[in-house]
């Protein structure tokens, strides 16, 4: 006789599921900071109808043209100049979906909750259950994670990719490792590296981890070069497809000479540079050629570093100010191309709070920082303490260089957002603490 479910039976498992998810404090906490992300994230992208502009534009274009089979090319002409990455990505969910923008927004949505709900359990790692819980919280609420969601833009997808490989990275120490951790979060730093290559040189960095806390130099040395040869080889057939289309070795993209002409050269502001008058932009006559435009421009910011070293120090510490002044630039693509029209006045109102917001996560932030530097015994594993270091220094590091805006300090907002959860959780244990000193104070003094 054939077993048909009945309605009490399927009561019986959702009340044994709900039980047991009710129970294990882990799950709870992961479903909590991840609804809670996804909730806000739903509601600005209901509220606010971003469309895409500028270079969110240019990824939609060349998503459409890859499904319709011009390959990755622009006006029948191939390119290398953004990463392929992010436009291949939207290319496949096209291709399932439609050429849609909602369905990149859709997806947006659930990178970006899903990186709240992996920030919680590299908080949990790093500092325990409330340190974690803080964590995912902090940058569930923080304004610019939730405004970037309405942009057709690769920082979402990225900062996805970069937060996975640090959860995977670290999800054992260096001396519990085998082969098949670097390998993984090879390929995970791999793969964010074509849709963003700022981090390319990070593996290098990341291999130092090995090295030193390893009681085995040569088992270090194996890990660390496990980690760097797979993140080279998952980012090899699009540098073996830049060479055959265009004759040059070209990595990931040809916009990183253009780049670091922009940060490095005599007019140089710290931010974006592209002057529109010819003889002020010794570019001009390169723009239907790439790949040339990249090399003249790498040259003439690497002689200009070498005969300016003063102006280039001067100018990195104007870029790490704008790096990290503010946190506007989400609002700027989010807010401005919209439908219907938002006033300039609701406009300032929405950006003074988020720079707010982000002020007051950054100065708990540097509390929970300094406490992982001053008190080692709130750190449950300084494995993570460690890379998140690096990571933060690397990044910094690189804007130092090229040009700089609150933009590109998005991926890295998980990392500071781990400290925060530290910061957050010994505020709140302080306020217990005089909370229950001052009670016990007042009812002496009473009776």
């Amino acid at each position: 006789m054939a077993f048909r479910p009945t309605t009490n039976s399927f009561l019986k498992l959702f009340s044994s599921l709900v039980s047991y998810i009710v129970r294990d404090k882990l799950v709870v906490g992961l479903l909590l900071v991840t609804g809670l992300a996804f909730l806000l994230r739903l509601t600005w992208n209901l509220t606010v109808h971003t469309y895409p502009i500028s270079d969110f534009a240019w990824y939609h274009e060349r998503a459409v043209g890859l499904i319709q089979g011009e390959g990755y090319s622009v006006h029948g002409r191939p390119t290398a100049y953004w990463p392929i990455g992010y436009p291949l990505f939207l290319a496949m969910l096209y291709k399932v979906f439609g050429p849609h923008f909602y369905v990149a927004k859709a997806f947006n949505i659930m990178m970006g909750s899903a990186t709240v709900g992996l920030t919680f359990l590299l908080g949990r790692n790093l500092c325990g259950f409330a340190g974690g819980l803080g964590a995912g919280i902090l940058l569930a609420i923080l304004p610019s994670q939730i405004e970037w969601t309405s942009v057709l833009c690769s920082e979402v997808l990225y900062t996805f990719l970069l937060v996975t490989f640090l959860y995977v990275f670290t999800l054992r120490r260096p001396e519990e490792q085998n082969w098949i951790h670097p390998l993984a979060s090879g390929v995970l730093l791999g793969l964010a590296c074509i849709v963003r290559p700022a981090s390319l040189l990070l593996p290098g960095f990341l291999w130092l981890l090995y090295l030193f806390p390893t009681k085995h130099f040569r088992r270090g040395v194996v890990l660390g070069g496990i980690l760097v040869t797979s993140a080279l080889l998952t980012i090899s057939p699009l540098t073996i497809r830049n060479y055959i289309v265009f004759k040059s070795f070209i990595p990931v993209s040809t916009n990183g000479g253009m780049n670091l002409w922009q940060g490095n050269n005599p007019n140089a502001t710290g931010g974006y540079y592209w002057p529109s008058d010819p003889k002020s932009n010794p570019l001009t006559p390169y723009l239907h050629d790439e790949v040339k435009r990249d090399q003249i421009a790498r040259k003439l910011a690497l002689d200009f570093i070498r005969n300016n070293p003063e102006k280039f120090f001067k100018l990195g510490f104007v870029k790490l100010y704008y790096y990290y002044k503010g946190d506007a630039s989400a609002l700027s693509f989010s807010l401005n191309p919209t439908y219907p029209r938002l006033s300039e006045k609701t406009k300032l109102k929405i950006t003074s709070i988020a720079n707010r917001c982000y002020q007051i996560f950054m100065l708990i932030s540097i509390f929970g920082a300094a406490t992982c530097f001053l008190r080692k015994k709130h750190v449950n594993n300084r494995f993570i303490f460690h890379t998140a270091i690096i990571v933060i220094s690397y990044f910094t590091a690189i804007h130092f260089v090229f040009p700089a805006m609150d933009r590109y300090r998005f991926p890295i907002m998980p990392v500071f957002s781990l400290f925060a959860g530290l910061g957050l959780k010994m505020m709140l244990n302080r306020f217990v603490f005089l909370r229950a000193k001052f009670l016990h104070l007042l009812e002496k003094a009473l009776w």
